[in-house]
């Protein structure tokens, strides 16, 4: 009888240990569509077509559909193109390490990341390709904020 309650109580462990790890899945492949929903989101404004009403993106995007199904080799093309631009994108920036010796406020913090810079937790330092470094250090040398850069070429 006593097998048959702990083996009963192994199951339900068990049980809930399957439903966690089911709970932990699916939160991940939320937090997966979110990012590529917010990806998709920042092609549309690199694009410079964020100013478009959501009706108008929707009708060139089931337009651009169309093309595909009836003309697969325009993917190609498209494929060409983007990669073109992102090239020619990336070669204009510099890629760098910026580390501050402060705790950053939030302006200092959304001024960094409007320049393409992203943090770094573990390491304390912002990273990131940009395109006008001076642009990016001016506030940081208006509030003194001391900074050690470093560009990697």
């Amino acid at each position: 009888m006593q097998d048959l309650e702990s083996e009963k109580a192994r199951l339900a462990r068990q049980k809930q240990q399957i439903a966690q790890r089911e709970a932990k899945l699916k939160s991940k492949l939320r937090r997966q569509r979110t990012r590529r929903l917010i990806e998709l989101g920042g092609l549309v404004a690199k694009a410079e077509l964020d100013h478009l009403p959501s009706n108008v993106l929707y009708g060139a995007l089931l337009s651009c559909k169309g093309d595909l199904q009836n003309q697969p080799a325009v993917k190609e093309q498209w494929q060409a193109t983007g990669a073109a631009a992102f090239e020619k994108e990336s070669g204009e920036a510099t890629p760098l390490i910026l580390k501050l010796a402060t705790k950053e406020d939030q302006t200092i913090r959304a001024h960094l990341r409007q320049h393409g810079l992203k943090y770094n937790r573990l390491r304390q330092e912002w990273y990131g390709n940009v395109k006008e470094v001076e642009e990016l250090l001016r506030p940081l040398k208006e509030q003194d904020i001391t900074y050690n850069l470093e560009e990697m070429l």
